[in-house]
């Protein structure tokens, strides 16, 4: 029965990807560490909240019946006499920040303008996509080897498919 072999070999496969998508998000955790550990901090304003959609989304803020546009701060913020502003890329429907509100900017000295992002932006998330991931290819390695016989024909009948005869019962011998 070969269609057994074709989930083996995709839940494989699918273990590897998600391994290497957990791998890539352990990365894009250790490198958000890094950053948290040499940012500089600074107060910043809040000017507008402007509309954004999420991360990956193809159209345009829309209007969602029950909760309106998703709308994200854009935030001024000075380094050296310099100033800057920042908009994160997704929006909220209900933001937690209001027009005037003072809130914290982590940014690299070394460029400001294309650093810079909330406090706490990311801490979270990014470990816990990292977690899920790891632990979806545990679960699907328990899954496999648990599995791993299923479909398989009884002893008896794969010495038979080889080749060769399946022991005979001995008799006794007459003395």
């Amino acid at each position: 029965m070969k269609w057994f072999r074709f989930p083996r070999v995709l839940g494989v496969v699918a273990v590897v990807y998600l391994l290497a998508v957990a791998v890539l998000f352990a990365r894009l955790s250790m490198e958000n560490r890094s950053f948290l550990a040499n940012a500089d901090s600074t107060q910043g304003t809040v000017v507008a909240l402007v509309p954004r959609t999420f991360s990956g989304g193809e159209r345009g803020p829309g209007l969602h019946r029950n909760r309106g546009v998703p709308l994200a701060p854009e935030i001024r913020f000075t380094v050296n006499g310099q100033s800057y502003t920042y908009t994160p890329v997704n929006g909220r429907y209900k933001p937690n920040v209001r027009i005037g509100d003072q809130v914290t900017i982590l940014y690299s000295p070394d460029d400001p303008a294309s650093t810079a992002r909330l406090a706490g932006e990311g801490r979270v998330v990014i470990p816990v996509i990292t977690i899920g991931f790891a632990l979806l290819a545990v679960a699907l390695v328990v899954v496999l080897v648990r599995t791993r016989k299923l479909g398989a024909p009884p002893p008896a009948q794969q010495q038979h498919q080889a080749g060769r005869r399946p022991p005979q019962p001995e008799l006794p011998r007459a003395s």
